[in-house]
């Protein structure tokens, strides 16, 4: 049986890639910038070896008994002058001439010893990261190894010692700079890449359309795209038109005021163009403002009647476009006297002088006349603001919309900001 073909969402990783680039460029070139440091700062330490070379010859012709590898013999040498004793002998005549906080344990990391097979040269090498100290620990371990074993090993002993080791200097350079860089600008990406993906599960900001159909909310187009708003308006109003069965329109939004006003502003003017007699009416009654946008002197409005007969509509500057105004601001200790009944009635007669009548209300989570004027209509838009309304607030706003049995007809996306 085949295993099932893994998928991989280039778009969404492009989209986090996108959103989060400078986050993730700026996290990539700290860390790699501290690998650098890291490698600039961790020097190689600076060593010193001192070596003393021990000629080792063979005393006179072996017999058939003593006849050995020349090799072996050298690698006797080299066990017996690093042996424990040895070394222990040389700590106890290094501190009699003054290094008193040498310990065997000093000259059994310092001491290296090794030979040349060919020309049976025994090398006696110390290294330590001072070049007197690796001086001394080599000279001393090679008298110790020549008092030692002064007589014949095998038929070999002895034969001369070099008294002046050679000192060299080793290291000081930087160690692995190139290898700390990559791991810090693939330690940054990874982390920065990481973290982005953290930001973007705990983000419920609305990023895509995608995001809004998952709610179950139908597309009816985009508006605040510079250059393209009247084909993107036309788009919308189209979109309506096919689905609104009614005269009767809502425009509101999940959350604050994010383009609602004038994206009922657009549609109304757009059916006045056409030769529809329409209608737009405030329906925010603490913070009107179409009258002031359009240039229409109201005294009074909704806030102000006291029944359907007192509602006379002005109208505007723009040909076939009327508007019913809120009235006077009500204050926020303030109840309105419009409640649902009154709205109801008003929208039966207005719907029988207008083509459309298209209503503007506050956001539906924050103000109770929205989910009021919702309930009324024939058919509900809402404004969704990307980067700024959130999955929580479609979901409360679709909550309330539910419960006032509304007509939800879908969603338009501003992108303005």
């Amino acid at each position: 049986m085949d295993a099932p073909e893994v998928q991989i969402d280039y778009t969404w990783l492009w989209r986090l890639l996108k959103r989060y680039w400078i986050m993730i460029v700026g996290v990539t070139v700290v860390c790699g910038g501290l690998g650098a440091y890291k490698a600039h700062a961790i020097k190689e330490q600076v060593q010193y070896v001192a070596g003393v070379q021990v000629l080792i010859n063979q005393k006179n012709q072996p017999t058939k008994v003593e006849a050995v590898n020349p090799a072996h013999v050298m690698g006797t040498f080299r066990d017996l002058a690093s042996n424990e004793g040895l070394l222990h002998k040389a700590q106890k005549a290094l501190r009699r001439d003054g290094m008193h906080d040498v310990v065997t344990h000093d000259l059994r990391r310092a001491i290296m010893v090794d030979f040349k097979e060919e020309s049976q040269v025994l090398v006696i090498s110390a290294q330590t990261d001072n070049p007197k100290r690796s001086e001394l620990f080599a000279r001393y371990v090679a008298k110790a190894f020549q008092k030692e074993y002064k007589n014949t090993v095998n038929g070999y002993q002895i034969e001369k010692i070099n008294a002046t080791p050679q000192v060299e200097k080793m290291g000081g350079g930087h160690k692995g700079g190139l290898k700390w860089l990559v791991l810090g600008l693939a330690g940054g990406f990874i982390v920065s890449f990481a973290l982005a993906f953290v930001l973007d599960l705990t983000d419920k900001k609305i990023r895509s359309s995608r995001a809004v159909a998952k709610l179950g909310l139908t597309d009816l187009g985009r508006m605040g795209q510079a250059g393209a708003e009247p084909e993107n308006t036309r788009i919308i109003q189209a979109n309506v038109d096919l689905v609104n069965t009614g005269k009767s329109l809502v425009v509101t939004a999940p959350a604050g005021n994010i383009g609602q006003a004038d994206l009922a502003l657009n549609l109304a003017e757009l059916w006045a163009k056409k030769g529809k007699q329409v209608l737009l009416v405030d329906g925010d009654l603490r913070h009107p403002q179409l009258a002031q946008r359009l240039g229409v002197t109201a005294d009074s409005g909704l806030n102000e009647m006291t029944t359907a007969d007192d509602l006379v509509p002005v109208a505007t500057t723009t040909a076939n476009l009327h508007l019913l105004p809120a009235g006077k601001a009500l204050a926020a200790d303030q109840e309105s006297k419009f409640d649902r009944d009154t709205m109801q009635k008003v929208l039966e007669k207005l719907t029988g002088q207008f083509d459309h009548v298209v209503v503007v209300t506050p956001a539906l989570t924050t103000d109770a006349s929205a989910r009021e004027w919702v309930a009324c209509v024939t058919g509900t838009v809402m404004v969704v603001q990307n980067n700024v309304t959130t999955v929580d607030d479609i979901r409360e706003a679709m909550a309330a919309l539910a419960l006032g049995k509304a007509t939800v007809l879908g969603y338009v996306m501003n992108s303005e900001k």
